[in-house]
């Protein structure tokens, strides 16, 4: 078998670098490879921005809710006497809070109403006691005791040798200790006493779309919460001794008669 001449490999080289030549310069396809490189990037910041602004959003929700039910609860009435509040009006209540989570889901979202009593003892110290609490959808309720250690029951006035009231502190609602502590506006020197109506509302936002494909656990679900309070408006303790549903009464600690 006669072998190629060196005209021929000259020429079997020529042409496969002119056809290697002209691969290179045929940029047919460049444009699908990019999009399909730069969509996960895309799509990732899309869903994440569009998460974060509905979790922002039902914040302010939560935040509404609280407030709501805050203020309502504070505004009761009574022709004579002590304003109450019965197992019937904290449903209402409730119920008519969770209704401004529209249109996210309540399914999550977790209520407490508390009256708390900000008092002065002969001392001119502040101290918070909880009297009564009631949750709904599994909140927490405030304790009877909160864990004040610095706490020493004066003679004036008659005030729980049992329990401790509220801790003074800002603690996050979403910290499962925050309903012992109260933030410590409402108990330092000079601060009005009275008779404190306390919303606690924790939630849940779960995202309608999983992020398993980018392997981003941490954004499976977000939690959020928010605290309101109102003195009562009439400047009267609400009485809550008729409350038994889902209720906790401190009736040891009595600042007050009711």
């Amino acid at each position: 078998m006669t072998a190629p001449s060196q005209d021929t490999r000259r020429a079997a080289v020529g042409r496969f670098w002119s056809r290697l030549s002209a691969r290179w310069r045929d940029d047919r396809g460049v444009a699908a490879v990019e999009f399909a490189i730069i969509l996960p990037v895309m799509l990732g910041l899309y869903l994440s921005t569009a998460v974060t602004t509905k979790a922002y959003m039902a914040t302010r929700k939560v935040a509404l809710v609280a407030r709501a039910l805050a203020d309502i609860a504070s505004r009761q009435t009574a022709a004579t006497g002590n304003p109450t509040v019965t197992n019937s009006d904290m449903t209402n209540f409730f119920a008519a809070a969770a209704t401004i989570m529209a249109p996210y889901s309540s399914s999550s979202l977790k209520m407490t109403l508390s009256r708390i009593d900000v008092v002065k003892d002969s001392a001119n110290n502040m101290w918070a006691f909880t009297k009564w609490s009631v949750t709904s959808n599994s909140g927490l309720a405030r304790p009877c005791s909160g864990g004040n250690n610095a706490f020493t029951p004066p003679g004036s006035p008659q005030l729980s040798t049992t329990n401790k009231p509220l801790q003074a502190a800002d603690k996050s609602l979403t910290d499962s200790t925050y309903p012992s502590f109260l933030p410590p506006e409402y108990t330092t020197s000079g601060a009005p006493t009275g008779y404190l109506i306390v919303a606690d509302v924790t939630y849940t936002y779960s995202p309608g779309f999983t992020f398993k494909v980018f392997n981003w656990s941490n954004l499976t679900s977000i939690n959020t919460g928010w605290s309101q309070a109102f003195w009562s408006r009439t400047g009267l303790p609400i009485v809550g001794t008729a409350l038994t549903t889902n209720a906790t009464l401190c009736a040891q600690n009595n600042p007050s008669v009711s």
